[in-house]
């Protein structure tokens, strides 16, 4: 499928689209085409459907998106989905990834908290971890943010 076909299929998608079109979404946040990664990201953006949370959390685990992990995170956030379930892999991910993913790891674990959804025992345990994880980087700035995080949410 060439360049032009695969916009044209996202803009299908876009407007038409169902949870089953998900994988090709995904697929095309690989694409080195600016604007197809953009518009895969928008509209996954958009998915409101429930069903897409497994989805979104089985690409998010998948090494062949490590790339794009970033983008993945940054979808759950910006999806108002419900991911309360998943609040420790986005603690894991905090301690774990590159800044740019943890600062979108935290907007995950933000919105749940926002929105009440928060399991006291695994919030406890996601900010022990954090607390350790300190100590554990040499990015001050990540730490930072952590040490910031652990005080907001303590």
């Amino acid at each position: 499928m060439n360049e032009n076909q695969i916009v044209n299929k996202l803009k299908t998608i876009g407007s038409k689209g169902s949870v089953k079109d998900l994988n090709f979404l995904f697929e095309c946040l690989l694409s080195k085409d600016e604007s197809v990664v953009k518009k895969s990201q928008s509209i996954l953006i958009d998915v409101k459907d429930n069903k897409a949370k497994n989805i979104i959390i089985e690409k998010l685990n998948d090494s062949n998106y490590f790339n794009v992990r970033s983008i993945i995170v940054g979808i759950c956030w910006q999806s108002g989905l419900d991911f309360s379930n998943d609040i420790s892999l986005f603690f894991n991910i905090i301690a774990k990834e590159e800044l740019t993913v943890a600062i979108e790891a935290m907007s995950v674990v933000e919105n749940i908290v926002t929105a009440n959804k928060v399991d006291k025992e695994l919030m406890k345990s996601g900010l022990l971890l954090l607390g350790k994880s300190i100590t554990n980087s040499k990015d001050e700035v990540k730490n930072l943010l952590i040490s910031d995080f652990i005080n907001t949410y303590k």
